[in-house]
Formats: structure tokens, C-alpha cells, sequence
């Protein structure tokens, strides 16, 4: 069974029509969606999908309960999906380009478009260098 998770910046309001096209891809053949509970782009592609009446969301969160889950979908804990070798798309709107993330090689390189402020917000939360390094991927944080 095919999933994809979507995620994205808080500071992202609206989806264009890229995302929204993508999202009618995956709407059309049915495909799971996984996807965050945050503000910003997670709550938007949630409005989207509810008003699709798509049923087929899994909302992770943080903590024990979600911040939005608009259409009161099943819930699980985030997962890290590279640990587990699942394949994630990520849209990098500065570049309005989608990135496939194959492995933590794929997500460092990521990484290195990123601003250092994000990427120690990411460090902080996630620690992402211990996670990488594990993976025997340097990762080279400010």
C-alpha cells in the first residue's frame, strides 16, 4: 500500500496550485496520506482535504493530542520515516521544487539549503547530527 506524507513551514499559509495538483494526484488514486498537525502548510493541506471529503489521512503529532486534525482522521505519534526506509517528497518552497528523500544522505544535502536558524531549531527539537552521524552521513551544524 502506497503512503506519502506530507509536511511543511508553519509560515506557509496557502498551498499553490504545484501542491494542490499533487494533491489531486494522490486524491485520484487513492493513496494514503500522512501528513502533520501544525499550522501553516500541515493545516492547510488539511482544510484541502477535508473540504475533498478525502478520508484516507493519518495526522501525526507531537505530543499526545494534535494541535489540528481538521477531519478528525486516525492519529498516530510522528515516526521518522528515513529510519524506517521509507522514501519522503518534501516541496522546498524557496527553490519551488519537490526533493525526494531517500536515505539521510538525501536529507543532509537538504539540509545545507537551509538556514542556519532552521536548522538549529531542528537540531534542538530533533538532534538531527546524532541521528545522521548514526547513519554514517556528516552533518555539519553551526
Amino acid at each position: 500500500m502506497t503512503k506519502v506524507f506530507f509536511g511543511g513551514s508553519r509560515k506557509i499559509g496557502r498551498l499553490n496550485k504545484e501542491v494542490k495538483k499533487r494533491a489531486e494526484n494522490i486524491i485520484g488514486k487513492n493513496i494514503t496520506v500522512l501528513i502533520g498537525d501544525a499550522n501553516g502548510a500541515d493545516k492547510d493541506m488539511q482544510k484541502y482535504l477535508m473540504k475533498r471529503n478525502y478520508k484516507n489521512v493519518i495526522v501525526f503529532c507531537m505530543g499526545n493530542r494534535c494541535r489540528n486534525n481538521i477531519g478528525e482522521w486516525k492519529t498516530h505519534n510522528i515516526i521518522n520515516l528515513l529510519d524506517h526506509r521509507k522514501k519522503v517528497l518534501v516541496y522546498y518552497s524557496p527553490e519551488k521544487k519537490f526533493y525526494t528523500l531517500n536515505d539521510f544522505k538525501d536529507l543532509s544535502h537538504l539540509l545545507a539549503k537551509c538556514d542556519d536558524k532552521l536548522i538549529e531549531f531542528y537540531e534542538k527539537k530533533l538532534d538531527l547530527s546524532s541521528r545522521v552521524n548514526s547513519n554514517d552521513i556528516q552533518l555539519n551544524l553551526i
